[in-house]
Order: C-alpha cells, then structure tokens, then sequence
C-alpha cells in the first residue's frame, strides 16, 4: 500500500504566474488527490462562478515543479474574519515539470510497472539451497536480463530492477521490480505515451484474462529529465489472483515471435478497439445479467462486422437485385418504406455470425453442427429478447446458467480470435486451452450436449 505524500509550496495559473498561493498537494494511499489552498485564484467578484481550471502550476518547498490538470472546483471557503480557501481535485498530477498546457509535454521514454506482469513473464530468479545438517540455508538471486524488441515506431523492452532491504541480525529481503518500457523514435505528448501504457495494459488483460492496472509511471522529455504521472484513484493495490497455468498467453508461449505480437497489436488495436473495450469491460466489473451477456454478443457481432466477410452474396449482384424490386415499385412511399427495409437484407444475421466463428474456432470447441446452430439461435433469441423484450421470445431466452456459461465461452472465443489476429499459432492456443479447464470449456459442452438431447 502506497504511503501518503504531500506537497507543500506555491501555485499558480500559467496565465497569471504572479500571483502564487501557498498551498499543500496531498496523495494518499488510495491516490485520491486533493489541492488544498490558502486562497483562491479567482477576483472576489467572481468567485461563485464555476472555478474548474484547466491547468495549475506548482513550485513545492523541496524544489519540484509540479503541473495539474482538469481541475474540478471542491468548493471555496470564506470566513469573515479569516483566511479564504479553496479546493481543487485534479484528474493527472505531473511531478517534474510546470507545463502550460499538457499539448507541451513531450516525451522521449515513458515506463510503467504493472499488475500480473510478474506472473504472465513467469521468470524465476532466485534459486536455493538447503543444507539441514548444518542448518544453512543459500538464496542466490541474480537480476534478469533486459528482453528489447524493435518495433515501427518504438523500441519496446522488459525492464527488471532489484532492492535489498536487510537487517543483519533478523532478515534480508529481496524485492525484484518488472516493469515494461517504450522508447519512441520521435517525441510524443504525453497523453499519446500513457495510451501505449493503457494499450499494452488491455493486452496483458486479454493475455492474462482479469483487470490489469498500471502503476509507478515515469518519462522522460527531451531533456532526460525524469517525470511522474499520477491520476485521480490509479488503482496500485489490485493483486493478480490467477495461477500461471491458467494464463491463456503467458510471455513464453510468444517469446520467439513476440516483437511481431507486439508490433501486431499496435497497429490492429485501434480496428478492435470497440471489440476490445467490451471483453476488458467484463473483467472489470461484476457478471451482471443480462448487461454482461449483451455487450459480448454485441463484440462478437462487431468483430465479425469489422474482421470477416460481411455480406451473403457478391455486393453488385445484390445491388442489382434490389434496384430490379425496387424499380417494380411505383408508390413512391412504398419504395422508401421498402428500400430502408432491404438496407442491410445482405448482412448475415447475428445467428449466422455466431455459427461461422464457432466452425472457425472447432479445433478447441469442438462441437457438433446441431450443437453450434442450437447454441448460435439460443443467443440469438436470448439477445433479441433483453433487446426489445418481445414477450413471445421469453420462453425461448436461455436460462441464467446458460446465459452464464453462453457469455464466458463468447468472451474466451473473441481473446483467442483477437490473438489470431496478433498471429499467434493457433496450435499453441489450443494446447493451453486443453491443459486449463478453468476456461468452463468442459461445462459449457456437457451442458449444450444434455439440451440438445432433450
């Protein structure tokens, strides 16, 4: 758990650097920010207005320059007699530099340590020997090496870091940091550096399948001066709870290839960023149903949209059938009735979407053709139901375990699709599929299998 810190000093508006109020930043432990002043920037005649200031500049009692952004207003406060005083809760803190504007921020490096990082790297470093006779006990700890990949517009590389802490009378302690660094070609603002950090953050969750967060971020400018990035409530504490063996793509399955998964990601993320942001959602937040089961149909509806084929029939041959019906028509309402009704008649049906994913998946489903289109129409119909609540749909809608079991599978086919996509070798995929079954896999078909019986 993080200490509290506290900044003491005096700030300012960029745009009124003259007038500096004496002041305390506060962090504590669970990253909420506060700025608490012994005065207000504002003139006394406009101090009820909205105060959210954009940026606010800081120079603290021990020489740091301190920058703040989106700052909400908590309140001001008068006391007659006393001191006025104001509060501000800023979104990003950014300790090392007083910028004017966060467009001014460039960076050259940027760092960050992340939840499950460790596990899914799965490299051991400390080795042990135990000699009971003689009561000796040997730690040896030797620091791995640096892993650096080259990638279009960035260098990307592993980083480890070691730290004794020992009391030679009772205890020494080893602690290993991993953190994962980019260096860029060319400068960027800082903003466009935190969305690598973020980006490679929804990797590691589609890899390691639960929340990632990151933490201790750290760049540097031009100047090589080291900067730290805080934001409001950055989540530090979150412990992974997965095992390595349940990792769907742990670091050693892509070792050899993994500048290309990395550079692959990069340049596809943006493409799947909707289908992406749905299956992240469903580790961050509570199963839910039926809100959960919609937004992962709706990413596997989006991601075969986006990445497979999207229509029924050749695109001209279709268009020529519809203007043949459509000029056959001659009310004119009815032909934009009928026209607006045809408009997407060439798209396969959700039905039809599921059931192609699911025979491209089959060499770790493997299901039966009555299997996938009993499993393909029951999404349909429960999707359709949650949709418009058609009351003559509701005795066809999944119960909740299959809802439950339909949702995991979906959200476990789209990370082995999106991983696909990266080139990972679906053999790999499958073999760490078959050696994990807390995937549900065995459940979910013994589950399909009885209905389909019955």
């Amino acid at each position: 758990m993080n200490r509290k810190k506290e900044y003491m000093g005096y700030w300012y508006l960029p745009e009124n650097k003259e007038n500096e109020i004496y002041g305390s930043l506060v962090i504590d432990d669970k990253n909420n920010i506060k700025l608490n002043l012994c005065g207000y920037f504002s003139e006394l005649t406009e101090i009820f207005k909205s105060n959210n200031i954009n940026i606010i500049n800081g120079f603290t009692k021990c020489g740091k320059k301190i920058t703040l952004a989106n700052c909400l207003s908590g309140g001001i406060s008068i006391n007659m007699p006393g001191i006025p005083s104001a509060e501000y809760i800023p979104s990003y803190v950014i300790i090392g530099g007083a910028y004017d504007s966060l467009d001014l921020c460039m960076v050259t490096e940027v760092e960050a340590d992340f939840t499950g990082l460790d596990k899914w790297l799965n490299i051991d470093s400390f080795e042990f020997e135990i000699n009971d006779t003689d009561k000796e006990y040997k730690v040896y700890y030797k620091l791995p090496e640096r892993r650096s990949y080259s990638c279009e517009k960035f260098d990307f590389s592993i980083g480890f870091g070691g730290k004794i802490n020992e009391d030679k009378l009772k205890s020494v302690e080893i602690t290993q940091r991993t953190y994962i660094e980019f260096k860029f070609n060319e400068e960027v603002s800082l903003i466009k550096s935190l969305e690598y950090i973020n980006d490679f953050s929804r990797f590691l969750t589609l890899c390691l399948g639960e929340e990632v967060n990151q933490s201790n971020i750290k760049l540097k400018n031009g100047e090589s001066k080291d900067i730290s990035v805080f934001w409001n409530r950055m989540n530090e504490e979150y412990i992974s709870k997965k095992k390595t063996h349940e990792i769907l793509i742990p670091y050693n399955l892509i070792e050899d290839d993994f500048g290309q998964v990395i550079q692959n990601w990069y340049d596809v993320k943006d493409r799947l960023e909707p289908i992406i942001n749905y299956i992240i959602d469903g580790y961050e937040k509570v199963f839910h149903i039926p809100m959960t089961f919609l937004k992962i149909v709706q990413a596997f509806e989006a991601f075969s949209r986006k990445m497979r084929e999207n229509c029924k029939e050749e695109a001209i041959v279709y268009d020529e059938k519809i203007k043949y019906i459509l000029e056959a028509v001659e009310n004119t309402e009815y032909k934009k009735w009928l026209q607006d009704t045809l408009r997407y008649s060439n798209e396969p049906t959700l039905n039809s979407r599921i059931k192609d994913l699911y025979t491209e998946l089959d060499f770790f489903l493997k299901l039966t053709g009555r299997e996938r289109k009993s499993i393909a129409n029951k999404i349909s119909l429960t999707r359709n139901y949650y949709t418009h609540f058609d009351e003559s749909n509701k005795k066809n809608a999944m119960t909740s375990d299959e809802i439950y079991y339909s949702t995991i599978i979906m959200q476990l086919a789209l990370r082995v699709l999106v991983m696909m996509e990266l080139g990972v070798d679906r053999k790999l995929i499958e073999s760490q599929i078959i050696n994990c079954e807390s995937y549900n896999l065995s459940n979910f078909k013994k589950y399909f299998k009885r209905n389909n019986q019955d």
